[in-house]
């Protein structure tokens, strides 16, 4: 309870203090204070609003690059792999790298939200809390939801919205204690919240004027029950569309050939000039947002567009998608969260102000605006619930509430159906990681081949006679090895189980070579393929070891994989994962149990190779109980996928694993041997 507490406090004044810098940011950049940018556009150069998100960019690209890599990317989905595959673990290096780098991406108009980034920010300051006091892994993922709920909590002045996202989204866990810890953080945020920005003379409430829209809303007609289901389908049709906008943004970047650091500058300079045509969709847009709650009056009044108001709705829809993307995908830090949220107002805006057309009198096209927004983020976060919360905290309002919640299922059932995840999920996927095919497998889904695979290669020239590729076969214990050419790229495996038939030939061993000999076509990875792609690979095309090539377009071998290997990894993840706790199994007669013992906090169990200076010695010389207050629980050797329990005689190998358990400063003692 205290330590959420301290958590949800100390979050929620980095929040403020983020609100702040962005700020500050924005006023050195364009000279505006507050977040609504548009205002400060009027007398600016047209050259300044074209090259300032380029600098942003630029600076960007050097703080990541160089300084802060691990801030790199939205924050969401970083904080989910953490709880997932890291044991909770968030440096709290990033903390700061994602606090600087998206207040300058924001702050110097790139077209992205704060809410993302102080996802990661609140969670790393749980995670590196419960680090810093050693809890126990399960401890420290629970500090990490209750950081990450303090974060939105304060962003948004909505401790249960706050709540719900960390629950659904990050932890996917209701128990009742990891629901108290959420709860305690999120209502310690809000309060610090409120009360500095009450002091600073700004209001908490995101957007002050919901209260107003909403305040006489009523369902007073059956046929708009119609109506917000076509605002569903067309939330999760945008949805779709936006968070492909995004992957084909990032594909498109990955593979551009500039160094990194210059990417985040080229997507600035894209938008800048996108600006210059359209300054509505620069920076975080809470002013464009609620110029179309207001019914789009005196939005265009600074900068006119077509001249129609659903024709410049609908156009700064789809340059806000492209800004966005290019923001994100070419390497600036921001969240998609509040993007979401100014998409939503366009999409409803659009229905509103159409429906008006045909039932003047029925509608409120300001409350389509504000539905749109929950059918966004429902469908881009797949976390309905969370997005009800949302509407239900900012607005006050529980007849409100009933659309909120159509739109909310309809665009997330559609987003699913289309892409199966949301964006975060889908996201990972991308690269690998299904967090939801159990722990080992998403384990084994970020660890690349290049940390793992044999670099002792076993080769042989293409044009390498028979009898000496038979010769050099008897005196090894391999069975297969891989043939290049003069290049050294790979061209081919030799097996020998596949010369077997023609050993007995005398007649051909005089006059076949390598190139004779050697199975073609052969089945490929990369280094930064992942042990999931390589498993898969393997079962697909019942091979039993896999080369590893520098890339798609370039043959040199560097190394390989043999199923065992890999079998051996997932093994010990395995094992990693049931010695989180000590197990004890008893039997009598035909009678099994099982029961388990949690470790202390005190505690950690870790799995790691055998260091150099273990090599060729026993358990019993080295003495780790009294050199460094650690137990070895297990040892996988490195000529069986069995794990053994060693006895003071055991002897450790080159190429072993060890299964140790021990207290932190122990384990940290031992870590250093390594």
């Amino acid at each position: 309870i205290v330590l959420a507490v301290i958590v949800g406090i100390v979050v929620g004044l980095v929040s403020v203090g983020f609100k702040y810098l962005t700020e500050l940011v924005q006023h050195t950049a364009f000279g505006v204070r507050g977040e609504k940018l548009l205002k400060g556009l009027e007398h600016m150069d047209w050259w300044m609003i074209l090259l300032i998100p380029a600098l942003g960019g630029l600076l960007v690209g050097l703080l990541l690059n160089y300084l802060f890599s691990e801030s790199k990317g939205g924050g969401v989905e970083e904080v989910m792999t953490s709880v997932a595959t890291k044991r909770g673990s968030i440096r709290f290096k990033s903390v700061i790298g994602k606090l600087l780098a998206s207040s300058i991406t924001i702050g110097s108009g790139g077209s992205a939200g704060r809410e993302g980034p102080i996802v990661q920010i609140g969670g790393g300051i749980g995670s590196s809390l419960g680090r810093w006091l050693k809890l126990n892994e399960e401890h420290v993922k629970t500090l990490v939801g209750a950081g990450v709920a303090a974060g939105i909590a304060a962003a948004f002045n909505a401790p249960i919205a706050g709540a719900f996202f960390a629950l659904e989204i990050i932890l996917g866990d209701f128990a009742l204690n990891t629901f108290s810890t959420i709860i305690l953080a999120s209502v310690s945020a809000t309060v610090v919240s409120r009360y500095f920005l009450k002091a600073f003379g700004d209001s908490p409430a995101v957007f002050p004027e919901i209260v107003e829209i909403v305040r006489d809303y009523s369902w007073n007609h059956i046929y708009e029950f119609g109506f917000y289901i076509i605002l569903g389908v067309m939330g999760g049709l945008i949805c779709v569309l936006f968070i492909k906008s995004l992957f084909y943004s990032e594909h498109f970047f990955s593979k551009l050939k500039v160094p990194g650091f210059v990417k985040p500058a080229i997507g600035g300079l894209a938008v800048g000039a996108i600006g210059l045509l359209v300054p509505h969709i620069l920076g975080v847009g809470y002013d464009t947002m609620e110029g179309v709650l207001s019914k789009g009056h005196h939005l265009f009044d600074q900068f006119p567009l077509v001249g129609h108001l659903w024709l410049d709705l609908l156009l700064i829809l789809g340059i806000k998608i492209v800004a966005t993307s290019l923001t994100l995908g070419s390497g600036g830090s921001g969240g998609t969260i509040v993007p979401s949220l100014y998409l939503g107002s366009l999409v409803g805006g659009l229905l509103g102000l159409g429906i008006q057309l045909v039932l003047p009198e029925a509608v409120n096209s300001s409350s389509y605006a504000l539905v749109g927004m929950a059918a966004i983020i429902a469908g881009t976060t797949q976390a309905p619930i969370m997005a009800m919360m949302l509407f239900f905290e900012a607005t006050n309002n529980y007849q409100i509430i009933l659309p909120v919640m159509i739109v909310s299922i309809i665009s997330s059932l559609i987003t699913k159906h289309f892409l199966g995840g949301s964006l975060y999920t889908v996201k990972l996927r991308s690269q690998g990681i299904n967090l939801y095919e159990g722990i080992e497998k998403t384990v084994m889904s970020t660890i690349k081949a290049s940390e793992i695979m044999k670099r002792n290669l076993y080769t042989f020239h293409v044009t390498t006679p028979f009898r000496k590729v038979l010769e050099s076969f008897m005196n090894t214990e391999r069975q297969v090895a891989f043939v290049l050419d003069d290049e050294k790229a790979l061209v081919g495996t030799l097996s020998l189980n596949h010369m077997k038939t023609m050993i007995q030939d005398e007649g051909v061993k005089d006059f076949l070579i390598a190139g004779d000999l050697m199975i073609e076509n052969t089945q490929t990875a990369y280094p930064d393929s992942t042990l999931s792609y390589c498993t898969e690979l393997l079962a697909k095309e019942d091979i039993d070891i896999i080369p590893i090539i520098i890339s798609e377009t370039n043959n040199k071998l560097v190394g390989y994989l043999n199923r065992k290997d890999i079998l051996s990894i997932y093994n010990l993840e395995v094992m990693k994962k049931n010695l989180s706790g000590l197990k004890f199994v008893s039997k009598v007669g035909d009678t099994e149990s099982r029961s388990y013992l949690d470790l202390s906090s005190e505690y950690r169990v870790e799995t790691l190779p055998v260091p150099d200076y273990f090599l060729n010695k026993s358990l019993k010389s080295l003495d780790t109980r009294k050199n460094y207050n650690v137990t070895v629980l297990a040892v996988q050797s490195v000529h069986s996928n069995e794990h053994k329990i060693p006895n003071p005689n055991t002897i450790f190998k080159k190429g072993d694993f060890l299964v140790v358990v021990g207290e932190h400063s122990g384990m940290n003692r031992f870590l250093g041997t390594l």
